[in-house]
């Protein structure tokens, strides 16, 4: 998956990657051909394509209003703010199980730009959610809101709580809140920098022992804004 520039060069770009202890995985890199400064975190970044593009489009998908640069902001900042009052901030695991789609992608820039993003295959069966769940300790897991996925029940039986994503209708493609959380103090609610692990990434171990790889958060200080949609679902 890659996400667009105006000039139909990717910005942020999925490579294969395969290197000791890491396991089979894909990382997201930046873009370097660019000039544009935009800080040391993502949310720098995206708060200077709000400023710089605020009312084009950066999130498309079929049947549904757009959102842009400027709701997008706004969606992360909302995301961050309702993690970190539960309790999430940089270093927190968060599983998402959710499918492709607009809401996806823009729960992934929101939690890797605030806490530790991991994606699971909602394929997964219950003794894998657990298994993996187990391993990798997450604070909070995030489910469909309208899903009955095994996850729920693997998250539940090894006391971890359960977030739902929730989509309301005729909203913008990638609008979202989340719900089912707890109040609790966040250790640290800042927003990730370049050095900070933002995405882990989780093999099945279909043919060989499931492996996970910790990835830091890329520099976006080489965002290239133009006037394209981020993302076309």
């Amino acid at each position: 998956m890659s996400f667009l520039d105006g000039a139909g060069s990717a910005m942020f770009t999925a490579n294969s990657l395969r290197s000791k202890g890491v396991g089979r995985a894909t990382m997201l890199v930046l873009n370097p051909a660019s000039d544009h400064d935009a800080g040391s975190d993502l949310w720098s970044a995206f708060c200077g394509l709000a400023i710089s593009m605020g009312d084009y489009q950066a999130i498309l998908a079929p049947g549904r209003d757009s959102l842009t640069f400027r709701d997008l902001r706004d969606q992360i900042a909302a995301t961050r703010n309702t993690l970190n009052r539960w309790g999430i901030g940089r270093g927190d695991r968060v599983v998402v199980v959710l499918p492709n789609g607009p809401e996806m992608a823009v729960c992934f820039l929101a939690t890797t730009a605030s806490a530790i993003f991991t994606p699971f295959n909602p394929a997964y069966t219950e003794d894998e959610f657990r298994r993996y769940i187990a391993r990798l300790q997450p604070r909070l897991l995030i489910i469909p809101s309208d899903s009955e996925t095994t996850a729920r029940k693997a998250a539940a039986s090894l006391g971890v709580t359960v977030i739902e994503l929730v989509v309301e209708e005729n909203r913008p493609a990638g609008r979202f809140t989340l719900r089912g959380g707890i109040e609790s103090s966040c250790a640290d609610p800042n927003w990730n920098t370049v050095n900070d692990v933002a995405l882990i990434l989780h093999t099945s171990g279909t043919t060989a022992p499931a492996e996970t790889g910790p990835f830091e958060a890329a520099s976006p200080t080489r965002l290239c804004p133009r006037h394209q949609p981020l993302l076309s679902a």
